[in-house]
């Protein structure tokens, strides 16, 4: 308990987003989905978030929901089978815009860092 209020046990999440940008400037069109779905929600989950990304966001229904199936949740998948996603070049240079847009809005509400001397 923390000031009286009650803490989760449940673990938390982790983003790696210097991954998301390395893998947003690559050439490389292997898609990690669950990866890939996290930063997109994160992203979406800031308020106030910019125009073009919300403009852009609204535009990629097909690869939101490529990425969802691509993460084979046990709800959403028969059991024996697996959804892989195949990915037009298309897909993955409008994926990769979004979130290079997503990311950039992230760290520009980052405050300063403060350099130790």
């Amino acid at each position: 308990m923390s000031l009286g209020i009650p803490l989760s046990d449940e673990k938390a999440s982790a983003y790696d987003l210097d991954a998301i940008q390395a893998w947003c400037k690559s050439s490389s069109e292997v898609v990690d989905c669950g990866s890939t779905l996290n930063a997109w929600n994160l992203f979406g989950d800031l308020p106030n978030v910019g125009k073009l990304y919300t403009s852009l966001d609204s535009q990629l229904n097909i690869v939101y929901d490529k990425l969802f199936r691509g993460c084979n949740f046990p709800s959403m998948t028969v059991p024996g089978e697996e959804y892989v996603a195949r990915w037009w070049p298309a897909e993955i240079a409008a994926l990769k815009r979004l979130l290079l847009l997503g990311l950039a809005e992230f760290r520009a509400r980052l405050p300063a860092a403060k350099v130790r001397t």
